[in-house]
């Protein structure tokens, strides 16, 4: 797990996004550790994390939010919101 959680920091770090789309509940790691992780650098720091997650309860909304997340989706995804909210969030990070 924790080679996985390196695998994706590196591969932004090479890649540099603009902004990362994650869920929470991923194969062997944890999306709010890799969201912590990428927060935690200042590289990474002003770079949206938009999770989308099937899970609605309040407790995973709120560790969203405390582990630097920008938005979440939840599924089923509806395209436009996707695209509109990934758009907000491209047009915010270029205001910076």
């Amino acid at each position: 797990p924790d080679s996985s959680v390196q695998a994706v920091l590196e591969a932004c770090e090479e890649l540099l996004p603009d902004l990362n789309l994650l869920d929470i509940n991923l194969p062997d790691i944890s999306g709010l550790d890799i969201c912590r992780r990428l927060k935690a650098k200042a590289t990474f720091e002003n770079i949206p994390i938009i999770f989308i997650t099937s899970t609605y309860d309040t407790e995973y909304q709120n560790a969203c939010w405390e582990a630097g997340a920008s938005d979440f989706i939840g599924k089923p995804i509806t395209a436009s919101t996707l695209i509109h909210r990934t758009k907000n969030h491209l047009e915010n990070k270029l205001r910076l």
